[in-house]
């Protein structure tokens, strides 16, 4: 994890500006759960404007502090990142998120790249499924444990 002064040491650095508000989001931001929403954020920074929240949180996006997580519903998350690329396991019952780096996708997208001539600028990978802990609890409790979406 993170803490709000090596946020706010990499804003400095970046050339970015630490104010009053920015500095709530990145506090709440440091204190977050493994997973938050930015709805999570407003609701931890009362005060603080949306535009504010959603403007920190694309900066530490471009900084790459923290990564973007698309949740199975649809619905985006936010993650303080610290081990650069990677891409995330979800489970669709307990909402945990493992990260994961795998060099032989990197070839991949490389030769994908050069196969079709095209520039990637970005790309995510997101798997769904279960947790090992929430397939054990499952095997326990029979099918019928398995949460309804």
């Amino acid at each position: 994890m993170i803490d709000a002064e090596t946020l706010k040491r990499v804003l400095d650095r970046a050339g970015h500006r630490v104010t009053a508000p920015r500095l709530r989001v990145i506090e709440a931001l440091a204190g977050a759960a493994d997973h938050f929403s930015s709805e999570d954020l407003r609701l931890a920074v009362p005060g603080v404007g949306r535009a504010t929240i959603f403007r920190t949180l694309n900066l530490l996006l471009e900084l790459d502090i923290i990564c973007q997580i698309v949740i199975d519903d649809g619905t985006f998350a936010y993650r303080v990142s610290a081990e650069g690329h990677h891409h995330h396991l979800i489970c669709r019952d307990c909402a945990e998120v493992t990260d994961f780096h795998v060099e032989e996708l990197e070839d991949l997208l490389q030769r994908l790249q050069l196969q079709n001539t095209f520039q990637m600028e970005s790309h995510r990978l997101e798997v769904y499924g279960r947790c090992a802990r929430c397939v054990k609890k499952s095997r326990k409790q029979g099918p019928e444990a398995r949460p309804k979406r």
